[in-house]
């Protein structure tokens, strides 16, 4: 899933794995359930250290 531009409120957020892309993304009161390896690391970094996150895995 390609995300570009979006503010994502309110949601649980379940990454399990895979080729998501985000540029632009925002999320608003959210929480994460987010696999304990190195791309789930990556994700988690991306969210927390910008307001807007720009994340690739692949």
């Amino acid at each position: 899933m390609d995300l570009r531009n979006v503010v994502i409120e309110n949601a649980r957020i379940s990454y399990r794995g895979g080729a998501p892309g985000m540029n632009n993304v925002y999320f608003v009161n959210c929480t994460f359930e987010l696999p304990q390896t190195h791309v789930g690391q990556e994700l988690a970094v991306a969210v927390l250290e910008h307001p807007s996150v720009i994340f690739s895995a692949g």
